[in-house]
């Protein structure tokens, strides 16, 4: 920690890391299980760079739980991840064996005072973030728990003690809390226009995921390609791939006016405008 705050923090240093992360992001975590494959497999049959893919929070806590800093907490809350998240990834990179951490989390990106971020441009390679309909999170988690008020809590993330809170009742282990945050600031904050800049970030919408498989894929690759990663676009390959892994598509019943109203009232309408999710309230 010493050396990171005195000189790997500085720029001249930043050639030190070797290894990147590729963050994939998203409100939910299931809407980016269908990008995980992928990623797997095409990376598997054509990229020679090594990686691996993993959720932010449970491999943080491996490395932590592994190499037992004592000067560290057993449970990272938020003010530790502000504080620390740069020392905290460096560690990982570090720690990783592999070149290409692909991370998945459904944290929400901040800055904070004194140049903090929750991730780094000298430390990532790319970003993506997967956006839903938020109707459509409300309605599967409203199925899935049979109750409209859990997907309300969900949505607007009202039940912060599952998220953040995480009580570590193991000595041996280290606990990383997440920074969940609603759908709303979630969106607006890895969309923004500044963070799709510094950390190359490309937006995929799951709809268009759904609908148009391939050319979604496609378009990924070419990202991470123009974004440092080497590897060729095997069309064969995404169509292949395509072919055989087809996205089930879900339905679920309509919206009442009463739920509608409850949704709107926790969303902002010019996020709602900026992916065209328009719906009578």
């Amino acid at each position: 920690l010493y050396l990171f705050n005195n000189y790997l923090i500085k720029t001249n240093f930043v050639s030190l890391y070797k290894n990147k992360f590729i963050w994939v992001t998203s409100f939910d975590s299931e809407d980016t299980a269908y990008l995980n494959k992928f990623l797997k497999s095409y990376l598997n049959e054509i990229s020679n760079e090594s990686f691996s893919i993993g959720k932010y929070e449970d491999i943080l806590s491996e490395c932590l739980s592994f190499l037992k800093p004592k000067d560290l907490p057993k449970t990272i809350d938020f003010n530790e991840t502000v504080s620390k998240s740069n020392f905290h990834q460096s560690l990982l990179l570090f720690y990783s064996s592999k070149k290409y951490l692909i991370t998945n989390t459904e944290a929400a990106f901040f800055e904070a005072p004194s140049n903090k971020y929750f991730i780094y441009p000298h430390s990532t390679l790319a970003m993506v973030h997967v956006v839903k309909n938020p109707i459509d999170i409300y309605l599967k988690h409203k199925e899935q728990n049979n109750s409209s008020q859990a997907a309300l809590n969900y949505l607007g993330n009202f039940a912060q003690g599952d998220n953040v809170n995480k009580i570590n009742n193991n000595i041996d282990k280290y606990v990383v809390n997440e920074n969940k945050q609603n759908w709303n600031t979630t969106v607006k904050s890895w969309t923004d226009e500044n963070v799709k800049n510094a950390y190359r970030g490309k937006i995929i919408k799951y709809e268009d995921l759904c609908q148009n498989t391939e050319e979604e894929l496609i378009s990924l690759i070419f990202h991470l390609k123009q974004s440092g990663l080497e590897l060729d676009i095997d069309y064969n390959f995404i169509d292949k791939f395509v072919s055989e892994n087809p996205i089930k598509k879900v339905t679920y019943e309509e919206l009442s006016n009463q739920e509608t109203k409850k949704i709107l009232s926790n969303t902002e309408p010019s996020t709602l405008d900026q992916f065209n999710y328009h719906f009578d309230s």
